[in-house]
């Protein structure tokens, strides 16, 4: 075997793996759960106390219909306060708040000191660029500082935010107090107080049914009870919905990805067909000075399939290496895990080629017994 031969192999199986492998990862629902927000259904309650009973009333109703699953949900607040003399905002979650969100999806949970806050991933700051001491809160006419703990790695649910913290509920409400103060009067003030209902299960992949009710539902409820003067209205996500608007903005990307893939895996097992029968004639002159010393049936058998062991494996070997490392830097781009698909795919094509490996050897063997009879 060539070293042009192997080379060329190799490189169009790494392109095919790649390709089959990106493809499988876009198309994974991790993908949603990384872009948009990460929970099966959320509702938040602008400028109100709460989700209205009625909402949470129908949509209990409409899980409990659904006996297969099982559903978590967490409530909470967003407290925003808004500089208008710099056109700046601040928004704050608590602790509390917050660890349930991370009770949901079975993820870490944390603690902070009190008089201190955690910085959360937002549209002004990334953890990758340095965490700052402290955090100055800039109001109309005074400031407060407050030392920053830590930050933490992962912000989808709140991402939109221009500046989100993590800190106690008494902090909250002492930034939240001074923040109403220099409003004279309360129609001036542009502080918010948001609610939101989150409900969640593992696979929400199959709540796009309930998903679409819901979605009805809410749109209903909010031509009907939604007051425009003051900005009271429900807001809805579904993220099994969100996913199939992902999966069809990205359906003509993905079918060309693995139509590519195909492609070059095609083009690298004929390639390596034609390399057999290409070799057959000076393969054919050397087995026959072989039989003539005394090689065996099962010596040219053992012969044959090292060689063409060779031929199919090493080739993919060193191209499932050479994915590996573009899949490595994928897995950097990407907040979830990648390896489950790119394993799965890796799977495929060793399962292909190692049928392809035994037809081939049937009909290469056959093909020999009978040129040396």
């Amino acid at each position: 075997m060539s070293a042009l031969f192997f080379f060329l192999v190799a490189v169009i199986s790494a392109t095919a793996i790649t390709a089959m492998g990106t493809s499988s990862a876009i198309g994974s629902s991790g993908i949603a759960e990384m872009s948009e927000n990460p929970y099966a259904i959320t509702y938040t309650a602008f400028d109100q106390d709460k989700v209205h009973p009625d909402i949470i009333s129908y949509t209990k109703k409409l899980l409990q219909q659904d006996d297969t699953r099982t559903y978590k949900q967490a409530d909470g607040h967003l407290f925003s306060v808004v500089n208008t003399d710099i056109n700046k905002s601040f928004t704050f979650l608590s602790i509390e708040d917050y660890n349930k969100l991370m009770k949901l999806r079975n993820e870490k949970e944390i603690q902070i000191p009190i008089g201190s806050v955690a910085l959360l991933p937002s549209i002004n700051f990334n953890p990758r660029d340095g965490v700052p001491k402290s955090m100055t809160i800039q109001l109309e006419t005074t400031k407060i500082t407050l030392p920053v703990d830590r930050a933490t790695p992962i912000n989808r649910f709140l991402s939109n935010y221009e500046n989100i913290m993590l800190a106690n509920q008494e902090d909250i409400d002492m930034v939240w107090k001074t923040a109403q103060k220099t409003n004279k009067k309360p129609e001036d003030s542009f502080n918010t107080i948001q609610a939101y209902t989150i409900f969640h299960t593992d696979d929400w992949e199959e709540t796009a049914v309930i998903g679409k009710k819901l979605q009805t539902y809410i749109e209903n409820w909010n031509t009907k009870k939604q007051n425009t003067e003051r900005g009271e209205y429900v807001g809805f996500e579904s993220l099994a919905l969100q996913w199939q608007n992902i999966q069809q903005l990205n359906g003509i990307l993905l079918l060309l990805t693995v139509l590519c893939g195909a492609v070059f895996y095609t083009f690298s097992a004929g390639f390596i067909y034609l390399r057999l029968h290409s070799d057959l004639k000076r393969d054919e002159q050397q087995y026959k000075m072989l039989f003539k010393i005394g090689l065996t049936k099962q010596e040219l058998h053992k012969i044959v399939a090292r060689q063409l062991r060779i031929m199919f494996f090493l080739p993919l070997f060193v191209a499932v290496i050479h994915s590996l490392v573009a899949f490595v830097a994928l897995q950097n781009l990407l907040d979830f895990n990648i390896w489950q698909n790119v394993g799965i795919v890796i799977g495929i094509f060793v399962v292909v080629q190692s049928v392809y490996y035994f037809f081939v050897k049937h009909q290469y063997l056959k093909q020999l017994r009978r040129i040396m009879k």
